[in-house]
């Protein structure tokens, strides 16, 4: 029992916390939350642009300067993300109500969350009508893994139990089994452009169905390194397992065809 307990932790996270995604907060709660991961759900009351046009403040408050306000800022390298899909965000979001995922943080004493990709933000009004996502492109996470290594919380994985683990990842889902059978699903999104690498899940089933997760992750060739958070935690910093830290640490080799 001991070994399939954590094995359940190291593939994707301590299943054992059996969490509810956190309800949106209001701007106002969410600027309490400084430095902290949080979803905020807001009305877009007015749109700002740099002289350039190189970056786009989307604020709750009609005035910006108002001590109440929350904005979403859309800097240089996110704006030209919304470009390749196709989105606009000063006309696509101005009056709507939107859902954003992010870290909270101060700029000038005023809270904000700094947008780094078009997943970040999605429209929640029920009269919209969201554009469609782009289908997924390939990733260089693509193909089939066996996993060689893992560990939880400073918890080493059994060897008896490693040569059953497998994943495979095709079109931004990525699948784990155990024994030839199911353990999880997950759609999920890299930022290789972050330092270190950057990578999202959403649970699609399994244990913490609903659930996100955020991790980093190291390629060297046919090795994959991954290091992820608990659900809903803060994204991990480097990679390890330290008793304690909630982190999840695992290596997998890509099979050869």
């Amino acid at each position: 029992m001991r070994s399939l307990f954590i094995l359940v932790a190291v593939i994707a996270a301590p299943f054992v916390r059996g969490d509810a995604p956190a309800k949106p907060l209001t701007p106002a709660e969410a600027a309490t939350k400084v430095n902290e991961q949080v979803t905020v759900r807001m009305e877009v009351k007015n749109v700002g642009k740099a002289r350039d046009g190189s970056v786009i403040f989307l604020n709750s408050e009609k005035n910006y300067r108002d001590d109440t306000n929350f904005t979403v800022f859309i800097n240089r390298d996110a704006l030209a993300k919304f470009k390749e899909a196709k989105l606009d965000p000063a006309a696509d979001f101005k009056g709507k109500t939107v859902q954003v995922t992010g870290k909270v943080v101060l700029y000038n004493k005023h809270p904000e969350i700094v947008v780094s990709s078009p997943d970040a933000i999605a429209i929640v009004d029920e009269a919209a009508d969201p554009k469609p996502a782009d289908p997924p492109k390939p990733s260089e996470l693509d193909g089939e893994w066996s996993m060689v290594s893992g560990s939880a919380n400073g918890s080493e994985l059994p060897e008896s139990m490693l040569r059953t683990g497998k994943r495979v990842a095709k079109n931004g889902e990525t699948t784990v089994s155990l024994n030839g059978r199911l353990f999880f699903k997950a759609k999920y999104t890299i930022d290789a452009s972050k330092k270190p690498a950057a990578i999202d899940y959403d649970m699609t089933e399994g244990p913490t169905k609903g659930q996100k997760q955020a991790g980093i992750y190291k390629l060297d060739g046919d090795t994959v390194t991954f290091c992820f958070a608990s659900p809903g935690a803060g994204r991990p910093t480097e990679f390890s397992s330290k008793p304690g830290s909630g982190w999840t640490l695992s290596v997998w080799k890509r099979e050869k065809k």
